[in-house]
């Protein structure tokens, strides 16, 4: 029993260190994740894998932040490796994130669908409505692809069924209605917001739009993506004081 209560004790420590550390760090962390990886290729249309183009994207974006001097910069992969969701928040947890960024690019059977568009948590406490619409701000502007909308994804199910949220922010077994919220449909958001973190997942274009796919399989334009996304973080971290709440939750369903 002694044993028992000196770890309950000493992780109640380390979980008030990570904590502070989080909220006195001297830079704003992001945590960059290029989407898909390794077999995982994501849409195949253009001259690359989806993969090859996020990953791409994802290197300017770190370079372009990591060159302003004023952030921490992480990377959940910087080769072709598949990593599942879980692996990729737990980055965001372990470098004490201010932000996790999924950059993708879109695809639909049908040609015509085209523009940017962002996912953010059904978690308002973390739900970065204003970063996520600077970002495809900056796409447009700096491309000309479409604007699209910033949006919540709930839950809608898979074979295991449709999972919630509780009061604590952590989410059930499926169907478990009675909690309340319905969960995010997209692992990244999920993990991110029961983390503590606030994430976004990008989507710069319709790889199978012809009009987004040409703009998009342009190195420049790429690079130029990536100016626009880091000039939009750095004004959301330093031009303005802001605040997301410093708790986390770390129990694996």
């Amino acid at each position: 029993m002694l044993r028992k209560l000196t770890t309950f004790f000493f992780l109640i420590i380390i979980a008030a260190f990570v904590l502070t550390t989080a909220v006195s760090a001297e830079n704003p962390v992001i945590v960059i994740d290029p989407g898909h990886g390794g077999y995982d290729g994501g849409t195949a249309q253009g001259i690359r894998t989806e993969k090859e183009y996020n990953l791409l994207l994802s290197l300017y974006l770190y370079d372009e932040l990591t060159a302003d001097g004023r952030f921490d910069v992480y990377m959940t992969r910087t080769d072709d490796t598949y990593l599942k969701y879980l692996p990729r928040a737990l980055v965001a947890l372990n470098t004490n994130a201010d932000l996790l960024l999924s950059l993708h690019c879109n695809s639909n059977p049908e040609s015509y669908p085209n523009g940017n568009m962002a996912y953010i948590t059904v978690i308002e406490d973390y739900a970065a409505w204003t970063l996520a619409g600077k970002l495809l701000d900056g796409i447009t502007a700096s491309t000309g692809i479409k604007r699209g909308k910033v949006e919540t994804r709930e839950d809608t199910g898979d074979s295991l069924g449709v999972y919630y949220w509780d009061s604590t922010r952590q989410w059930d077994m499926p169907a478990a209605s009675h909690l309340g919220q319905t969960s995010d449909y997209f692992s990244i958001n999920t993990w991110a917001s029961k983390f503590g973190i606030p994430s976004i997942i990008v989507e710069h274009g319709y790889l199978s739009n012809e009009h987004d796919r040409e703009l998009m399989d342009k190195d420049e334009n790429l690079r130029a993506i990536a100016y626009a996304e880091a000039q939009a973080i750095i004004e959301f971290y330093t031009g303005h004081v802001h605040q997301f709440p410093t708790y986390a939750t770390v129990d694996h369903p």
